[in-house]
């Protein structure tokens, strides 16, 4: 015989079907998420010493807190099922992290460039110098790593991830990411893990049966 104070039992089930619908709203949701903090993410990237890998463990937990927010009610969730929803949450943070990353290049080396001189070119404007410059370093990509875009940075980025002086005409000076070869692939593989471990972590108990509470008896009653 047992007091019925603070009793945990299972919930009623749930129906499949309801479970799963409401599975794919809060991952939709997830996904949402995921974009906006998937650009926050490209920014604090490259931050010394490894920092920004912190945000991106943080940002996960906040993702996969709403997540399971909005499934909780409706656990157990099947581990297939929740492997799928968790995992497209992550490729689409991630993605989107990566791709701004890419974008952003031309625009940081025009940047480094303009700090780099101390008068412009004849005939230049600042937004001219800057629309030559990332013109220039789009081009580069294309001639020397093809085919260019997200394969031809990641060449780029593994071979060396800088620009020579000389390489762009007109800047004087060396070009290049903090973060560069075995250094940017340690950076890439531990933000996929501290990622998906953000935001599994709080949505894999959602595979296990919730548990309701018998409300305490008002007559004294003992509980079996």
């Amino acid at each position: 015989m047992t007091h019925g104070y603070g009793m945990h039992q299972p919930a009623a089930p749930v129906s499949p079907g309801r479970a799963s619908m409401r599975w794919l709203v809060a991952v939709l949701v997830g996904v949402g998420l995921a974009v906006p903090f998937g650009i926050l993410l490209s920014y604090v990237a490259f931050l010394l010493a490894y920092l920004g890998l912190f945000f991106y463990a943080l940002f996960g937990l906040f993702i996969g807190a709403v997540v399971a927010r909005i499934a909780a009610g409706w656990a157990p969730i099947e581990k297939k099922a929740l492997t799928g929803g968790t995992s497209l949450i992550v490729l689409t943070g991630l993605a989107v992290s990566w791709a701004w990353e890419i974008r952003g290049l031309p625009g940081d080396m025009s940047r480094q460039a303009l700090r780099s001189i101390v008068t412009l070119p004849a005939g230049m404007s600042k937004q001219d110098f800057i629309r030559s410059v990332e013109n220039k370093v789009r081009q580069s990509i294309e001639r020397d790593y093809p085919p260019g875009g997200a394969i031809g940075y990641v060449k780029w980025v593994i071979a060396g991830g800088k620009f020579e002086k000389g390489t762009i005409e007109g800047v004087r000076r060396e070009l290049s990411r903090p973060q560069r070869r075995w250094i940017w692939a340690i950076r890439v593989v531990l933000s996929v893990v501290l990622f998906a471990y953000g935001i599994s972590a709080v949505t894999w108990p959602l595979t296990q049966p919730r548990a309701r509470t018998r409300p305490p008896s008002t007559d004294g009653t003992i509980h079996a």
